[in-house]
């Protein structure tokens, strides 16, 4: 009987990619046109006809972001929300925090730090209730996450724990198994030995609705390009769309993995999921508690 072999970032990765293009290439420093701020790693999505022999002039990637990025991006607002608003009404706590729509705007900064002060105040008060000690300390450490969201440092995981309580373990447990949210895909970091320094540093995820096309010409280039010639490569090239791929770095984007196609497959199966579904609008909250209450007499 064969043994049980464990799956860990040998089995994922190809440390030694080829120096042509390829899917499931894994880069780092690439332009993340305008979706955040600065730089960011990516997998090459682009199917492997189209990249051979230089076959397409654009190439698409996916951008990946550590996990406790993750908690510092808009895409996790939603679940901020809710679960600050349940801790309020479990306080009963009248928050001044009013949350725009849709959903994915970010409420004022002022009154954020209105609520936190409040609260602060409200905790070092004798007289503050069970409720209060229990809930507050989750919402505040909430707040902290979405304050997060709008400057550059991430969130604290501490708080993130605390406030999802006891829904953390099973939060991380379903990032890693794919079955959090179907637009959120799992890599393992990259453990090395210690002479070979690792380029993917944390368990990060890939962003499913965050396809970026680039310039093939663009990564051919960073592939083959001497250290020091970068920015003059982008400063002779014809046309102005090569403006906003300048940076202050003389350094160019850099191939250092890429996914085994045994792990591959089921990356871009998502992917295509997520886009191909056709789908419907959603009921409302109001239609959903009549047909519901209209099944008991059925």
């Amino acid at each position: 009987m064969t043994a049980f072999q464990p799956i860990n970032s040998k089995a994922y990765y190809d440390f030694l990619p080829t120096s042509e293009s390829a899917c499931g290439d894994i880069w780092l420093g690439l332009p993340s046109m305008g979706l955040f701020d600065g730089p960011v790693s990516g997998i090459v999505i682009s199917p492997a006809c189209d990249l051979s022999n230089f076959k397409t002039e654009t190439i698409t990637f996916l951008p990946i972001i550590p996990i406790r990025a993750y908690f510092s991006n808009l895409a996790f607002l939603p679940t901020l929300r809710r679960e600050i608003s349940e801790r309020f009404r479990s306080a009963g706590f009248l928050s001044r925090v009013a949350w725009p729509e849709p959903g994915y705007i970010l409420p004022r900064r002022e009154l954020i730090d209105d609520d936190l002060t409040e609260i602060e105040a409200c905790l070092a008060n004798s007289k503050a209730t069970k409720a209060e000690k229990e809930h507050l300390p989750r919402a505040a450490a909430g707040l902290r996450v979405i304050k997060s969201t709008s400057s550059p440092s991430l969130a604290s995981l501490e708080d993130v724990a605390l406030l999802l309580g006891t829904k953390w373990s099973s939060v991380k447990t379903e990032l890693v198994r794919n079955s959090h949210r179907p637009d959120l895909h799992f890599l393992p970091k990259d453990f090395r030995d210690g002479s070979t320094p690792s380029h993917l540093k944390a368990h990060s995820l890939v962003l499913l609705r965050y396809p970026v096309t680039l310039p093939a010409e663009f990564l051919h280039a960073a592939q083959h390009c001497l250290p020091g010639q970068w920015d003059a490569f982008l400063k002779s090239s014809d046309g102005s769309s090569w403006a906003h791929l300048q940076g202050k770095s003389d350094i160019p984007p850099l191939k250092c993995l890429s996914v085994k196609q045994a792990f591959l497959a089921d990356m871009l199966s998502r992917f295509t999921a997520l886009f191909s579904r056709v789908g419907s609008p959603d009921f409302s909250r109001s239609t959903i508690e009549k047909y519901t209450l209209e099944m008991e007499h059925d």
